[in-house]
């Protein structure tokens, strides 16, 4: 996996001896120029438009506390708002479907080009083109070229650059006829898209951290409850993004990213929450995934690529209903009514066509939301009706 640039660790300086004045100052001066040096790498590596949203804490039975609870880490990064975007453009371009389960909003509509220069036209369409032939066919959930990609550009956060031209933790070390790409696309995408894409984003983050703080206490301690384990200690990156794929919103693993759209239509008012929940809980399904695994080996059955998925989602609809039913979650969308949170997971399960998971989760699974059967003899009964 892509790592960021080393920051500087050098050894503790050693003392020089007393007296020697010149030495001294020469070594204090050597010390203040490498610290300089590593402030301006740190300084680099932050993210812009970064917010930590932490859900409130909920005291458990018997007053005790949980260890810890989820912090998500919103990110509204320009490098891989523009990957997606042009991606986004080069799918519309070749006619392929850009969401899942209905018509897409005018904010994932292809870019005007009507006010662009002609040598901005040339570049935008070049690296337009450039996904057309190289990824607008692969899935940005599942691909690990692109998937790496977004790994790593996730870090660039401020950086003007992904070449290290500006400073070597800039430097992104992806593909460089990618890089190329999407350095000569920038000053295109920064000019005419970026300043509103930017806007939309942090709106989306404002709402959704709000939403969090206030409601996120419970759904969070729930679900670690059900999966039997803790939320990761580390916080949880976000990338809100106007397009994250034909289903909204996607999570890849190893590390843990999740990616989310601010615009689409699935997303919105109360559902802002749950979705980043319902992503975020893969991190918490990781054992269950394991359990489905080991299940399978023992009865010699191929493993359900998707199982585990449909599971996490299917779970997290059901925490969401239980914990605020169909009550509106206050400030997510005034005079509105809220959506089932059931009726979203069933749409989402029918259009990645899981039906025959969801039928199985009802019957083998359910019980063990229930309080009826223990996680083990659930996944048994659920793997042995596969």
């Amino acid at each position: 996996m892509l790592k960021s640039s080393d920051r500087y660790t050098g050894h503790r300086p050693v003392a020089a001896p007393p007296g020697n004045w010149v030495k001294t100052l020469q070594w204090l001066f050597t010390f203040l120029l490498l610290l300089a040096s590593s402030a301006l790498r740190l300084r680099a590596q932050n993210h812009s438009h970064l917010v930590d949203s932490s859900v409130t804490g909920v005291q458990q039975e018997g007053g005790s506390q949980r260890a810890w609870l989820p912090v998500f880490q919103f990110r509204n990064v320009f490098w891989v708002n523009l990957q997606h975007f042009l991606y986004l453009q080069a799918r519309l371009e070749r006619g392929l479907p850009v969401i899942s389960g209905g018509q897409p909003p005018s904010a994932l509509a292809a870019a005007d080009l009507s006010q662009l220069t002609p040598t901005e036209r040339q570049e935008w369409q070049n690296a337009v083109g450039y996904y057309g032939a190289h990824f607008a066919n692969y899935d940005l959930s599942y691909d690990s070229f692109l998937v790496r990609v977004d790994d790593r550009l996730g870090e660039m956060g401020k950086c003007p650059d992904i070449t290290g031209q500006s400073d070597s933790a800039c430097d992104a070390g992806i593909d460089p006829d990618l890089t190329k790409v999407l350095e000569e696309a920038a000053p295109v995408y920064r000019a005419h898209w970026w300043l509103g894409q930017q806007r939309t984003n942090d709106a989306w983050i404002v709402l959704a951290s709000k939403l969090i703080r206030q409601y996120g206490g419970k759904p969070a301690a729930m679900l670690a409850s059900v999966f039997d384990t803790t939320w990761p200690p580390d916080p949880i990156p976000i990338d809100v993004t106007v397009y994250a794929g034909a289903y909204g919103a996607y999570t890849t693993l190893d590390p843990l990213h999740v990616s989310v759209s601010s615009v689409d239509p699935r997303n919105q008012g109360s559902e802002a929450l749950e979705i980043v929940f319902r992503e975020s809980s893969h991190a918490l399904a990781e054992p269950v995934e394991q359990a489905i695994v080991e299940q399978c080996r023992k009865l010699t059955k191929p493993t359900p690529r998707d199982l585990w998925h449909a599971l996490a989602f299917y779970t997290t609809a059901r925490v969401f209903e239980r914990v605020f039913g169909n009550e509106l979650i206050a400030g997510s969308a005034p005079g509105s009514a809220s959506p089932s949170f059931l009726a979203s997971e069933r749409d989402y399960v029918s259009e990645r066509r899981w039906q025959h998971y969801e039928v199985l989760l009802e019957v083998y699974w359910q019980p063990y939301l229930n309080n009826k059967i223990d996680m083990a003899s659930a996944i048994e009964d659920l793997v042995a009706a596969l």
